[in-house]
């Protein structure tokens, strides 16, 4: 293993990272979709205010996987001298991506335990009822999103990491 592969190992879950970065915009997008108030000016403004940043996120995600060996030979010169480390590849990606899967359910947990406590208690309070309650549920689906993708990191590591290197023989 050289320096290049670390680097693109760590492009990898910097492009996982901003993937998943994304599902903290989808409870505005579908509280956006699901508001009908007329008071609003342009309420397809406010769709495009939220999905923006999802768009550009994705495609900086895909960008960022698409373009890691590149990337990464930009960001590691090229040595007079390779030095290689004995270590698996494989097995050093499947460490960074489980590592990663930890992370976003240690982020994703706690919110989401919130997330239901405040849907529990929002009948008793009798504010707003049904925008809160939609809006509790669409954060719900963000959270149990992320840590079912956590969830995949963690235990599905090695299957991600063995799809990778079938993609990447095809090459």
């Amino acid at each position: 293993m050289n320096y290049r592969k670390i680097a693109n190992i760590a492009l990898k879950i910097i492009s996982i990272n901003v993937f998943v970065r994304m599902t903290l915009y989808l409870p505005g997008v579908i509280q956006s979709l699901l508001r009908n108030d007329p008071s609003m000016p342009d309420p397809g403004l406010e769709v495009v205010a939220y999905t923006m940043p999802i768009i550009i996120l994705f495609v900086l995600s895909l960008l960022i996987w698409i373009f890691s060996d590149k990337i990464s030979n930009m960001m590691v010169k090229e040595d007079k001298e390779e030095y290689t480390i004995n270590i698996d590849y494989n097995k050093v990606q499947q460490v960074a991506f489980s590592t990663l899967g930890v992370y976003l359910i240690g982020i994703s947990l706690p919110t989401l335990i919130t997330t239901v406590f405040r849907i529990y208690q929002v009948p008793s309070t009798g504010m707003g009822l049904t925008r809160n309650i939609s809006m509790y549920y669409t954060m719900l689906i963000s959270d149990i999103t992320r840590v079912i993708f956590g969830i995949i990191l963690v235990f599905g590591g090695k299957g991600l990491s063995n799809i990778i290197n079938k993609v990447r023989k095809l090459d």
